[in-house]
């Protein structure tokens, strides 16, 4: 089961990623988060990207998944 930690919107509105989540939860055990980014490439087509941690090494990660999300704006 995840739990929804937080969401953010993007900015601007019109890139490719949209919305941040942040979901906390398990994977084999181990206390995990993931920062999943979702919008769309084009009106039909839909793009997640999702990035997981160790809820210990979540924070020390964080700004790689950021740098990830702004690479894939950056594509659109």
């Amino acid at each position: 089961q995840w739990n929804l930690v937080k969401t953010q919107s993007m900015e601007p509105p019109s890139s490719v990623i949209e919305t941040v989540f942040v979901f906390q939860g398990r994977i084999a055990g181990v206390e995990t988060r993931l920062l999943v980014g979702a919008g769309h490439t084009t009106p039909e087509k839909q793009i997640l990207v999702v990035c997981a941690a160790p809820e210990l090494w979540y924070r020390s990660y964080e700004p790689v998944f950021w740098d990830i999300l702004k690479s894939v704006l950056k594509i659109g």
